[in-house]
C-alpha cells in the first residue's frame, strides 16, 4: 500500500505546482507549463512502467530508458520549481543550472551504455506498426521541441527556455528507440543492429550532453553578467547607423530589470564623448539600454582616492 501512497503524493504534488504556475503567470504561459507539469507526472508513470518491465524481461535497454525518463522528469520539475517558487533572480538561475546538471549526467549515462552495446550486443524486435508509430511520433516531438527551443531563446526568465532545452534533449534520445524500433523489422542483418544503435546512441547522447552544458555555461554567463553578445550586436548596428568609426568593448550586461537593462562599457580614447552621448540616447530611445562607460566611474573612483590623501582621510 505504500507505493499508491507515493503514487498519490506524486500527483497531489504536481496539482500544487500546477496551481502555483496558474497564479503566477500569464494565461498561455500557464496553459504551456501546466501541460508541462502534467505531461512530467504521465512521464513518472511511463518511467514506473519501462522500469518494470525492463526487470521483469531482463531488458537492460528499457531500465536505461526508465532511468533517462526519471532524470528528465526531475530536469523539468526543478525548472517548474525556479518558474513557481524562487523569489529572486539568482534563485531561478539556481534551478536552472541544476536542471542543466541533471540532464548532463543523465546523457553522460546513456552514453555509457550505448558504448557498452559495442562489447555486448542486444537486439529489441518491435512490429512494424508499433515501430512506424514511434517513429512519427518521435519526429513530431522533435520539430515541436525545437520550435520551442527558437521561440523561447530570448525569454528574460530563463527557465522557460531550460525546458524547451530539455525537451530537445529528450527528444534526440528518443531518436535511438526509433531507429531501434525501424531495424528491428526492416532490416534482416540482424547481427549489425547492436553496432548501429550503439553508434546513434553515442551520437545522440553526446548531442544531449552539449545542450546540457550549454545550458551551464549559458547560465554562468547571465551570474556574471557576461551575456552581452546578443544585445551588444544590436549597439554595433546602432554604432554602425551613427557613422562612428570606433567601437566600445563591453564589460558586464545587467538585464535582471527588463525595463532597465544595463551595459558596461569601456569607451575607446578616439571616441568623443559628444559621439557616445549620441549613441546613449539611441541606444537608449531604440533598444531600452542604458549604456555606461566605465572608464567615467574609474576615473571618479581614482579622483576620490586621491582627494581623500590630500584630505588625510
Amino acid at each position: 500500500m505504500k507505493w499508491k501512497q507515493n503514487v498519490q503524493l506524486l500527483i497531489q504534488t504536481a496539482k500544487e505546482k500546477q496551481v502555483g504556475i496558474i497564479e503566477n503567470l500569464a494565461p498561455k504561459e500557464a496553459r504551456s507549463l501546466a501541460i508541462t507539469g502534467a505531461a512530467g507526472t504521465a512521464n513518472i508513470f511511463v518511467g514506473l512502467g519501462k522500469l518494470v518491465t525492463g526487470i521483469l524481461s531482463l531488458s537492460l535497454f528499457t531500465c536505461v530508458s526508465a532511468f533517462y525518463t526519471f532524470g528528465m522528469v526531475i530536469a523539468k520539475y526543478f525548472a517548474l520549481e525556479g518558474i513557481v517558487k524562487a523569489k529572486t533572480k539568482q534563485e531561478q538561475y539556481r534551478c536552472y543550472f541544476l536542471s542543466g546538471i541533471i540532464l548532463v549526467v543523465a546523457s553522460i549515462l546513456f552514453v555509457a551504455y550505448s558504448l557498452r552495446l559495442f562489447l555486448h550486443p542486444a537486439t529489441s524486435t518491435y512490429s512494424m506498426y508499433a515501430a512506424l508509430c514511434i517513429a512519427t511520433f518521435t519526429f513530431a516531438e522533435l520539430g515541436i521541441n525545437i520550435r520551442g527551443v527558437i521561440v523561447e531563446r530570448h525569454n528574460h526568465t530563463p527557465l522557460f527556455h531550460a525546458i524547451k532545452m530539455i525537451n530537445l534533449a529528450s527528444s534526440l534520445i528518443c531518436l535511438v528507440l526509433t531507429q531501434t524500433a525501424i531495424l528491428s523489422f526492416s532490416d534482416t542483418q540482424v547481427d549489425l543492429h547492436p553496432a548501429a544503435n550503439g553508434l546513434i546512441g553515442v551520437v545522440m547522447g553526446l548531442g544531449a550532453t552539449a545542450i546540457g552544458i550549454i545550458m551551464i555555461v549559458r547560465i554562468r554567463r547571465i551570474q556574471t553578467g557576461r551575456n552581452y553578445h546578443r544585445i551588444f550586436r544590436k549597439v554595433k548596428k546602432l554604432i554602425k547607423a551613427e557613422g562612428i568609426p570606433n567601437t566600445p568593448k563591453p564589460v558586464w550586461y545587467n538585464s535582471e530589470n527588463s525595463a532597465n537593462t544595463i551595459l558596461h562599457v569601456v569607451v575607446p580614447p578616439s571616441m568623443t564623448a559628444e559621439q557616445f552621448k549620441q549613441l546613449c540616447v539611441r541606444a537608449d530611445n531604440q533598444l531600452n539600454l542604458q549604456l555606461i562607460d566605465t572608464n567615467i566611474n574609474h576615473n571618479h573612483a581614482k579622483g576620490r582616492k586621491k582627494d581623500d590623501s590630500h584630505t588625510g582621510r
